[in-house]
């Protein structure tokens, strides 16, 4: 098996408390010490106890989760969108805002490494000046997992929630976002 070699290499370089806090077992003898560490009444039979389940089940996975697939973005509903932000690129998604004091609320979720954020006001555009940002209404954070955010928008406009991954020279960034 791999483990047996890898533990064989690492395990010099581990101080001896350490390694007598490591019990390394194959398929069998783990049922046994999981009956003197826990009371083997309040232990499900499957994993070296006495208690059983409702119907005779072995495993009680009426008090015991099972497990299953776990969502890639936690608490992100069906009506999310992804998007991908290549490595040393930007991406920014613009909300139209038609009334004054309206609510903008956002979640995302970045799976993996963080991205920039901030958050930018376009004013309604006008015919006789180009498009310009003003100042940010939000510093930029670099941000991990997920967060969720809301502003009180107090002139209609264009609300620019701006994703940045210019400073990621190798990875792209997977980005979940509702709004």
């Amino acid at each position: 098996s791999f483990f047996p070699l890898v533990w064989r290499i690492v395990r010099p370089f581990l101080s001896q408390r350490t390694v007598d806090k490591v019990l390394i077992f194959s398929k069998d003898g783990w049922r046994e010490l999981m009956r003197d560490i826990f009371e083997p009444e309040r232990l499900p039979k499957h994993w070296g106890g006495d208690m059983l389940g409702p119907d005779g089940d072995p495993r009680c996975t009426d008090k015991v989760c099972p497990g299953g697939q776990v969502p890639k973005c936690p608490q992100m509903g069906p009506d999310a969108f992804s998007q991908v932000i290549s490595s040393r690129d930007a991406w920014e998604l613009r909300v139209p805002i038609q009334q004054s004091h309206s609510l903008l609320r956002w979640n995302f979720h970045v799976q993996r490494g963080d991205l920039a954020f901030d958050l930018r006001y376009l004013p309604p555009k006008d015919d006789e000046k180009p498009e310009a940002f003003e100042e940010p209404l939000t510093q930029p954070q670099r941000l991990t997992g997920q967060q969720e955010g809301s502003l009180h928008c107090d002139k209609p406009g264009t609300y620019v929630l701006h994703f940045d991954n210019s400073f990621s020279w190798l990875t792209s960034k997977n980005l979940t976002y509702t709004v």
